[in-house]
C-alpha cells in the first residue's frame, strides 16, 4: 500500500477542539495556517504545516498537557474511525494490526506491530527521517494505543514499556494514562505483555466492524478500487450525520459529483439516497443502544434527527419497538 505524504486532519479534530475549548481558528492562526482549514474535506498537511499545526496545540494547552488533554477526552462515541475499528476487534492484537493498516491512510507514520509469544510490540516510523516532529505526537500516538486498551477491556492495562527517541519532561505526569513512566531508547514503542495482548475485549462487534470496515476500504487511493456508489455514499453519510448537514445536494458536493449523477449511480445499484441514510441511521441507533449509556435524545442528535420524536417514530417502524424498549430488552 503506497504511503501518503502529508497528515490528514480528520474532521474529529474539529470535534477535540471543541472538547477543549479552543476555537479552531485561534489554533490555525497561531499556526499560520489557512482559517477554513477544519472546513475542507479531508484537508491533507505536509509535515511542517503538521509540525506547525502541533506546536500551536501545545502552547494553547501547554506542553505538559496536551497529550493529557487529548486522551482523556477519547470517547467510543467520538465517530473516529480508528477508534471504532479498534474497539469492534475481539483482542488488542487484532485491533493493533487493523490499525496499522489505517494509519497508511491518514499519515505518513509507519506503524510496525509484533507479536511473540510473551509480548507485543508497536513501534512508530517514517520512511524518512523525520526529526522536527515534537516528542508529544509520539507519546500521544503510544497513549492512544493503551486507553483503547483500557476503553475496550474495562481493565487497568498497564505496558511493559514504553520508549520515546526523545525525552520527556519531568513535569509530565503520564503514570495516570499509561502506569509507568516513558523512558528514553532507541525507537518510540510500547510494549504489551501476551496476556493483555490477548485479553477479549467487551465492546468486540464483528458485524460494526464489518460495517466500519466498507469506510475504511473506500479510503484506498481510487486506482486501486472502483468502490460502488452505495459504499462511498456510506461513508460520507457517517462523517456528515454528526453535523446535522444531511441532504442529497450536500452529499453530492462531498462526494465531487452533481446531485443527478449521484441519483443516477444509485438507481444502477438500485437503492436510494434516502434507503441508505435509513440504513445506516438504524445501524448506528441499534450500536448506541447496546454498547453505549447515551441518552435517547443524545443518539437523536447524532443521528441528526430534528427532535427525539421522530428518532422515535423511525425507529418504531425499523425495530417495531421503542428505542427505549429495545434498550431495555437488550440488558435483559
Amino acid at each position: 500500500m503506497k504511503q501518503i505524504s502529508g497528515f490528514t486532519v480528520k474532521k474529529t479534530w474539529r470535534l477535540l477542539l471543541s472538547d477543549l475549548n479552543i476555537p479552531p481558528g485561534h489554533v490555525l492562526k497561531l499556526a499560520g495556517l489557512p482559517l477554513d482549514l477544519m472546513r475542507r474535506e479531508n484537508p491533507r498537511l505536509e509535515l511542517p504545516d503538521f509540525i506547525s499545526f502541533w506546536r500551536s496545540l501545545e502552547t494553547i494547552v501547554g506542553e505538559d498537557l496536551l497529550v493529557p488533554e487529548i486522551i482523556n477526552h477519547l470517547r467510543a462515541e467520538s465517530f473516529d474511525p480508528a477508534i471504532f475499528a479498534c474497539l469492534c476487534s475481539p483482542n488488542l492484537n487484532i485491533a493493533l494490526t487493523r490499525l496499522s493498516q489505517y494509519e497508511h491512510l491518514i499519515s505518513p507514520l509507519i506503524m510496525e506491530v509484533k507479536i511473540d509469544t510473551e509480548h507485543t510490540a508497536v513501534s512508530l516510523s517514517f520512511e524518512t527521517e523525520l526529526k522536527n516532529l515534537p516528542i508529544s505526537f509520539f507519546l500521544y500516538k503510544l497513549t492512544f494505543i493503551n486507553r483503547i486498551a483500557r476503553m475496550a477491556t474495562r481493565e487497568l492495562i498497564t505496558p511493559v514499556t514504553v520508549n520515546l527517541t526523545g525525552p520527556v519532561p519531568d513535569t509530565l505526569d503520564m503514570t495516570g494514562l499509561l502506569g509507568i513512566r516513558p523512558e528514553t531508547g532507541e525507537s518510540n514503542q510500547i510494549v504489551f505483555s501476551s496476556e493483555d495482548a490477548q485479553r477479549q475485549f467487551l465492546t468486540e462487534d464483528h458485524a460494526m466492524w464489518e460495517f466500519f470496515r466498507q469506510s475504511f476500504d473506500i479510503q484506498q487511493p481510487t486506482d486501486e478500487r472502483a468502490e460502488p456508489m452505495t459504499n462511498r455514499l456510506r461513508s460520507v453519510l457517517l462523517e456528515m450525520l454528526p453535523s446535522g448537514e444531511i441532504s442529497i445536494d450536500v452529499a453530492s458536493s462531498r462526494l465531487a459529483v452533481s446531485t443527478r449523477s449521484l441519483q443516477r449511480k444509485l438507481q444502477e445499484e438500485n437503492v436510494s439516497f434516502q434507503s441508505i441514510l435509513s440504513s445506516l441511521r438504524k445501524e448506528l441507533a441499534d450500536y448506541y443502544l447496546e454498547s453505549s449509556d447515551m441518552t435517547i435524545a443524545e443518539i437523536s442528535y447524532l443521528l441528526a434527527y430534528s427532535d427525539i420524536s421522530s428518532f422515535q417514530r423511525a425507529y418504531k417502524v425499523w425495530a417495531g419497538v421503542a428505542p427505549s424498549k429495545a434498550r431495555n430488552l437488550v440488558v435483559r
